[in-house]
């Protein structure tokens, strides 16, 4: 027969159940990915990597694709892999799917567009800073699909405005990841809005976001190519590490005190049923 003792234990364990399930379900970031029409065929790729684990979500593109068409079918492969999707322009808006503390990417290989954008918005205010990247594989092509010379862009953004660079291939000498990276990265460098700092390790430019200036606009990265070869690709994310909110620390404290509680009602019904 059940007890009032019973039915504290039962109410105790349920609720820490649930505290430490919303503990878990703290979403604090949306993410915006505008694409551009692919003059080739290639992939698409959006990863997301959360706590060390990636998942990855990729489209084959044809070159008959219009930028729509791009868009969409990244949009559903999206849909069909858990994150909630809408669509507003050439624009990919991942609303409120993604976990506290992912980064996320975008790339392509091939495909010869140019450019492609993506923005992060720290809804909840938990980061210290906002971190991206710019990266560039492989090789680059002189020409693009069309024979013209190719294209490559690079570019940042916050509420203080938007800083991009375009160069053509003629004006580089070396056409290698690292030297497409380090020709964008020396015009980029000199007229950086106020809020974003940026440094170039190999064929990669790190960015950093004051999250002071990206209250409106959020964290904006820009980039792409036309190159028949080669592929660039760009990410966003907070911090690797990522602290607790009070309104969470408060959950997993109130968690422990319901949990504790828990154990000493059932340690004192022992106590009571041995007697």
């Amino acid at each position: 027969m059940k007890t009032k003792c019973d039915n504290v234990v039962r109410v105790v364990l349920c609720s820490v159940f649930w505290l430490v399930l919303l503990c878990g379900l703290a979403i604090a970031h949306n993410a915006v990915i505008t694409v551009s029409k692919p003059l080739a065929k290639g992939v698409a790729m959006v990863e997301v990597t959360n706590q060390g684990v990636t998942l990855t979500t990729s489209v084959f593109i044809e070159a008959k694709d219009t930028a729509e068409q791009k868009r969409d079918k990244l949009a559903e492969a999206l849909r069909k892999d858990g994150y909630k999707v809408t669509t507003q322009g050439l624009g990919i808006f991942i609303d409120g799917s993604l976990p506290e503390g992912a980064t996320v990417k975008f790339h392509s290989y091939t495909t010869g567009e140019n450019p492609n954008e993506m923005e992060v918005f720290d809804l909840e205010g938990l980061w210290d800073a906002i971190f991206g990247c710019i990266d560039f594989y492989e090789s680059f092509s002189q020409l693009d699909p069309n024979g013209q010379s190719s294209v490559f862009t690079a570019g940042v953004g916050n509420d203080r405005g938007e800083y991009t660079v375009t160069l053509k291939s003629d004006s580089i000498a070396d056409l290698s990841a690292t030297g497409v990276a380090h020709a964008l990265y020396n015009q980029l460098s000199t007229n950086l809005p106020e809020g974003i700092s940026l440094t170039l390790v190999g064929p990669t430019m790190r960015v950093k976001f004051d999250p002071a200036f990206t209250k409106t606009t959020g964290a904006k990265l820009v980039f792409g190519t036309t190159s028949a070869l080669g592929g660039v690709g760009g990410s966003l994310g907070p911090p690797i590490e990522i602290i607790p909110t009070i309104s969470e620390w408060g959950l997993i404290i109130m968690a422990g005190v319901l949990l504790t509680a828990g154990v000493i009602v059932i340690a004192r019904r022992r106590r009571r049923v041995a007697a």
